[in-house]
């Protein structure tokens, strides 16, 4: 994929990563439900690796970091 090239400053471009990573993880979240249906708090299920691409590829990371981790 190719990606115009666009000038943003520093918290223009935070912004978009974050709309981003908030759509891929309520695809996520959707996803799980639909499968599963209505989870317990402590019930954790693993996205098939087929949805898990389909998001990427719908929602992708502009810095190509899709890993959840806490920022110290």
């Amino acid at each position: 994929m190719h990606y115009n090239k666009v000038e943003l400053s520093h918290d223009q471009v935070v912004y978009v990563e974050d709309t981003k990573r908030y759509k891929r993880q309520a695809a996520y979240r959707q996803n799980v439900f639909g499968i599963h249906g209505r989870l317990q708090c402590d019930d954790r299920r693993t996205v098939p690796a087929c949805c898990v691409k389909a998001i990427s590829i719908r929602y992708p990371s502009l810095t190509g970091n899709y890993l959840f981790q806490d920022e110290e």
